[in-house]
C-alpha cells in the first residue's frame, strides 16, 4: 500500500556504522539502539567489520532486529581502499534516504564512510563521539575533525563532560553538538535481580560484604590499578570484606601481580569476562568506579539502576547522576585513599549505603532508562534529516535547526 492509498510513509532507515576494536559498552549501546529503533517501526541496518572477535557485536545486531553487513578490512593499500569504498557505497545505496549514525570510540577516523554516504545519496549523517579525545592530539587531528564536522548534520556526546572536552580540547563547533545520554535496560538491571550462589562461586563466605567494579581491562583510564590499592586499604580496616573485578582485557596479568604483591591473592578475585553480570552487580555490597576519563560509563549507570550504592570519581556522566551523598559518593581522581574513605563509611553505615542505593536507583530510573536514550536519538534524526533536506534544497530548516536536544 503506498502513501497515496492512505497509508503512513515507511520511515527511512537508520544504518549505523561502529569502528569497534573490542566487545564493551559502545557496542552494547547499539545493540540497545537497533532493538529500540525497530521496536518503534524504524528499519535498522548496520555495517560491521568482519572481524571474528566481533562476532557476539553482529549477532546481537541481527537478534535485534538490524540486517547486518560486514565491509571489508582496514588495510591501508589503494586497491584495498578502493573496494571498501566501493563496497561501502553499494552498501548504502540499499537505503536510499537514510540516516548513517557513526559510533566512534576516538575523534579521528570516518573520512572515508563519509566520502561513501555522499556518493550514496544518504541524507543526514550523524556522528557519536563515545568518549573524549585521547591525546596526542595534533595539529592535524584538529584540522581533519573540523574538514569532517562540515559534512555532519549532527555531534552526539554521551555526556555534558564529553561535549565540552571535544569543544575544548579540538576546537570543535559547539553549535553542532548535542548531548543524549547512554541507557539502562531498567528490566535486565533491576533490584529484583537474586545473588545467588554468587558468594559460593568465589569462595567467599555467605555474609562476606563484596566490594566490586566492571570494566574492560584494557585502558589504563579505567584506574583499575587505583581499585587494587583501595581493596588493600579496605582489607587492612575490614579483614571480612573480599572485592571482585569483573572484565577482561591485556591489564589483567599486570593487575593480578598488583593483587599479589599488596597480599590480596585470597580475597580479591578476577571473574573474567561474564555474561551475567546483572546477577554480579547485585552480589556488590558496594560498587566502585575509579576512571580517570570516561564519555558515558554503562556500567556505573547499571550499578546504580541495581540500587547499589557507588563510590566513582567524577568523570564521564558521573557529576550528572551522582550527587555526593545522596545518590553516590564522588571522591577525586587517582586518590585510593579517598576510595578506600568512602568505602570503609559505607561498609561502617549499612543505612547510609541502603539511603545512598536507593536513591541512586530512582535517579537512573528518571532520566537513564534505553527508552529515554531511543526518544532522544530519534529526536536528534528526525532534526538531522531537516538540516539535510536544507542542505539539499538551498532552503531554511523548519525552526531552531540549532542541536538543544537534551536527555
Amino acid at each position: 500500500m503506498t502513501a497515496a492509498s492512505g497509508a503512513a510513509p515507511r520511515p527511512p532507515a537508520v544504518v549505523l556504522f561502529p569502528n569497534s576494536s573490542g566487545m564493551g559498552g559502545m557496542e552494547a549501546h547499539l545493540v540497545q539502539l537497533a532493538r529500540g529503533l525497530r521496536e518503534r517501526g524504524v528499519p535498522v541496518a548496520a555495517i560491521c567489520p568482519p572481524r571474528e572477535d566481533l562476532a557476539p557485536l553482529r549477532e546481537g545486531l541481527a537478534a535485534a532486529g538490524a540486517t547486518v553487513h560486514t565491509v571489508g578490512t582496514r588495510d591501508r593499500s589503494p586497491a584495498s581502499v578502493f573496494r571498501r569504498m566501493r563496497s561501502l557505497v553499494e552498501t548504502l545505496r540499499k537505503y536510499p534516504g537514510c540516516v548513517l549514525h557513526l559510533h566512534y570510540g576516538g575523534y579521528g577516523g570516518g573520512e572515508l564512510v563519509q566520502v561513501a554516504a555522499k556518493l550514496a545519496g544518504v541524507r543526514a549523517v550523524v556522528r557519536s563521539e563515545h568518549v573524549p579525545p585521547i591525546p596526542p592530539i595534533t595539529r592535524r587531528g584538529r584540522v581533519l575533525v573540523r574538514i569532517r564536522d562540515r559534512f555532519l548534520s549532527r555531534v552526539i556526546c554521551v555526556s555534558d563532560q564529553n561535549r565540552d572536552e571535544h569543544v575544548s580540547a579540538l576546537g570543535r563547533d559547539g553549535e553542532r553538538f548535542v548531548v543524549v545520554h547512554n541507557g539502562v535496560d531498567l528490566d535486565r538491571f533491576s533490584p529484583k535481580v537474586s545473588d545467588a550462589a554468587v558468594a559460593r562461586e568465589f569462595g567467599f563466605a555467605p555474609d562476606a560484604p563484596i566490594v566490586g567494579t566492571v570494566a574492560r581491562l584494557v585502558e589504563r583510564r579505567k584506574g583499575i590499578g587505583y581499585f587494587v590499592e583501595m581493596a588493600a586499604r579496605v582489607h587492612a580496616v575490614h579483614p571480612g570484606a573480599r572485592f571482585l573485578i569483573v572484565g577482561e582485557g591485556g591489564l589483567r596479568s599486570e593487575l593480578e601481580a598488583q593483587a599479589r604483591g599488596l597480599g590480596l591473592s585470597d580475597v580479591l578475585m578476577f571473574a573474567g569476562p561474564r555474561e551475567d553480570i546483572p546477577r554480579l552487580l547485585a552480589a556488590m555490597t558496594i560498587f566502585v568506579m575509579p576512571s580517570l576519563w570516561e564519555g558515558c560509563q554503562y556500567s556505573l549507570l547499571e550499578a546504580m539502576a541495581m540500587a547499589r550504592p557507588v563510590v566513582t570519581t567524577p568523570a564521564g556522566v558521573a557529576p550528572a547522576v551522582v550527587r555526593d551523598g545522596v545518590s553516590g559518593r564522588l571522591v577525586p581522581f587517582e586518590d585510593a585513599g579517598a576510595l578506600a574513605g568512602a568505602v570503609n563509611e559505607l561498609l561502617l553505615d549499612p543505612g547510609q549505603a541502603a539511603r545512598l542505593g536507593q536513591a541512586g536507583h530512582l535517579a537512573v530510573a528518571a532520566r537513564f532508562s534505553t527508552d529515554a536514550m531511543v526518544d532522544a536519538l530519534v529526536g536528534v534524526y528526525r532534526g538531522a534529516l531537516e538540516v539535510g533536506h536544507a542542505r539539499s534544497t538551498g532552503s531554511r530548516p523548519a525552526g531552531d535547526a540549532r542541536p538543544t536536544l537534551r536527555t
